[in-house]
């Protein structure tokens, strides 16, 4: 990322004086120097409640409804 290289260039070491963490755990994150510390969420799942929740809107039902996600922390060379 942008702030990242910005890190870099300003003489920061990662993960020495700066850590990094990022989200929605893609391919990349495993590829770059140092590895990124990220995340990752169940995309299938949430895209699936998505839809029902959609489905259930069009169809008039505007019950509040809170879903939960169960997240998995990849740790990698860029946090401690």
């Amino acid at each position: 990322s942008r702030r990242a290289l910005a890190a870099i260039e300003a003489g920061r070491r990662i993960p020495d004086d700066l850590a990094l963490i990022g989200g929605d755990d893609i391919l990349l994150a495993s590829q770059v120097t140092p590895p990124l510390t990220t995340f990752s969420v169940p995309k299938y799942d949430i895209g699936t409640n998505a839809a029902r929740l959609l489905s259930k809107r069009m169809d008039g039902d505007l019950t509040y409804r809170e879903y939960l996600f169960d997240e998995e922390l990849i740790e990698r060379g860029s946090a401690p």
